[in-house]
């Protein structure tokens, strides 16, 4: 019953079949072999009938002249040596197929063979040759352990290794470890009879770089066909965009933006999880003068290195933005008052420990809140603004916390122009407003630690500003017919001797206090103004309405 069947299997086995006899004991210097049986696939295959076939060689059907007998030998010796061998054997008779025989011992003296028509494969394989040599696009065939086994030429050129250097290389190797899990996970996928589109990730390149590459594959039996493409530049130009989106360019903080989207994050969190989040607003102080007297260059310089200094002493969870000209605001996840306003003495001691080294000390106001529980961000926000201004209208570098009250020891050193101050006539009023704005500038440089020649310059600016502006409201107050018109003369050339003098000690005796230089300003500028120049507001005529 077995035989029969085995019989009745190799008589309509689809594949052609046939039996060899291998006469190794033949005369002559060659060796003979004879097929002794075969199927009915084989002489489809050929076009022959059976009686035509048996007792000829196998390469009768093979080609039109027999190949050396020895090489037959050679043939039949590896089979019996490996148990068994494929070759393709291209016919000359049969011009258009491709055959691929596969011979394997049996018997002493007999081999099997089995003859596929592997004429599509070849066909189709050489379409993919010819595919990948003409493809724009990077074109590979892998099989499902991940290793290629054919690449084109754009391989070579987008990440620099040659063909023969990636053929049979395991992808795996090349792939950035942050996408190896994603491209395992879109592997698995393949496997799954399933195609992949647009899948990106990460190639290394020769020289240590990475490429981004976006895939498309499909599986084919057992292997996958992918095409890529390189999108490095269009991946880099959306990741630009996106950061333009949130980070402020000058500093490298986040923005206004993004302090907005996150802030509602934040809060978010907090009430989840109910824990505190704090929060610090900070406002450089006297910006204003950073720009006046160095210019908008070195006032950036500042902004860059402010926040640079302020980013170093905080930790990473929490979030600092600029959101406005010289205004920062630092987000503190998970962090009560008593601790915001540790990290708010960090950075004030910062600040005033690194001067910068044109400008001097850069100082800052700080405000500091704790977010209270069900409080919305408007209200929380004001709070911590609101303590920010105190302390701007404190004297400036100080930490205020929301709530707090400030009762000031001292008179403010800068001072902020008073309405009650207008005489009325623009030419005096608007001099009056600019003497004001460089006495101030000249406070800042000293209370910034600005060097002595600044100091000087500012200093001699001074002076000749208040000298021209004597003499232009001297000419003004006489053509009035002022009656103290001499007297206020006799001050204006007595005040001018002590701004000179008491300006030279402090340039040229160590110690002066920048407080005392403040007091001074105040008394011989704004003491004259207030107390002096008000005798003759009442003789300028009030303009009409």
């Amino acid at each position: 019953m077995i035989h029969a069947l085995l019989d009745s299997f190799f008589g309509n086995a689809p594949e052609p079949f046939c039996l060899i006899r291998f006469d190794g004991n033949s005369k002559g210097k060659t060796k003979k072999h004879a097929i002794v049986e075969v199927n009915s696939s084989f002489t489809t295959l050929f076009n022959l009938q059976k009686e035509m076939v048996l007792g000829k060689r196998l390469d009768d059907f093979l080609c039109q002249k027999n190949p050396n007998d020895d090489l037959w030998e050679q043939f039949f010796d590896d089979s019996l040596a490996k148990q068994y061998y494929f070759e393709k054997k291209k016919s000359d008779l049969l011009p258009e197929i491709t055959l691929l025989l596969w011979v394997f011992p049996l018997d002493p003296g007999f081999f099997g063979c089995i003859i596929r028509d592997i004429t599509n494969e070849v066909h189709l394989e050489n379409e993919f040759e010819a595919f990948l040599e003409i493809s724009v696009d990077m074109f590979c065939m892998a099989d499902p352990d991940g290793f290629f086994l054919k690449v084109n030429k754009r391989f070579e050129e987008v990440l620099g290794y040659s063909v023969d250097e990636l053929e049979n290389i395991n992808f795996y190797t090349l792939i950035h470890e942050d996408d190896k899990e994603a491209t395992l996970n879109a592997m698995k996928k393949l496997k799954k009879h399933k195609g992949i589109f647009q899948f990106i990730n990460r190639f290394r390149c020769t020289d240590g770089s990475y490429k981004y590459l976006e895939w498309r594959a499909v599986p084919q039996g057992n292997f996958f066909y992918s095409s890529a493409r390189d999108v490095t530049d269009m991946i880099k130009k959306e990741e630009m965009l996106r950061t333009a989106a949130i980070i402020d360019p000058l500093t490298g903080l986040y923005n206004r933006n993004f302090f907005y989207s996150r802030v509602f994050e934040e809060i978010a969190k907090a009430n989840s999880a109910n824990v505190p989040l704090s929060m610090i607003a900070i406002d450089i102080d006297h910006f204003k003068y950073v720009n006046d007297i160095w210019g908008h260059p070195v006032g950036d310089e500042i902004l860059e290195r402010t926040a640079r200094l302020l980013k170093s002493t905080l930790r990473q969870s929490d979030i600092i933005s600029r959101v406005g000209g010289e205004e920062f605001v630092v987000l503190l996840p998970n962090t009560i008052i008593d601790e915001a306003m540790i990290a708010a003495q960090r950075m004030f001691d910062i600040l005033n420990n690194t001067p910068h080294p044109r400008v001097g000390k850069v100082t800052a106001s700080f405000g500091v809140a704790e977010r209270h529980k069900s409080e919305d961000f408007n209200q929380w926000y004001k709070r911590t603004d609101d303590a920010m201004y105190i302390a701007k209208e404190h004297g400036r570098n100080t930490i205020v916390s929301a709530g707090e009250t400030m009762k000031s020891s001292t008179e403010p050193i800068y001072l902020e122009w008073n309405n009650e101050w207008n005489c009325g006539d623009l030419t005096i009023d608007g001099q009056h407003r600019e003497l004001l704005e460089i006495g101030n500038k000249l406070v800042f440089l000293t209370v910034s630690g600005a060097a002595p020649q600044q100091i000087s310059e500012q200093i001699d600016r001074l002076l000749m500003f208040v000298a021209n502006h004597f003499s232009s409201e001297e000419l003004i107050i006489e053509k009035l017919n002022y009656p103290d018109f001499e007297e206020h003369q006799r001050i204006h050339q007595e005040l001018l001797i002590r701004t000179s003098e008491i300006s030279s000690e402090y340039l040229h005796e160590e110690g002066q206090s920048p407080i005392s230089m403040a007091f001074i300003i105040n008394d011989l500028i704004m003491g004259h103004l207030i107390n002096e120049d008000r005798k003759f507001f009442s003789y300028i005529p009030k303009s009409a309405d």
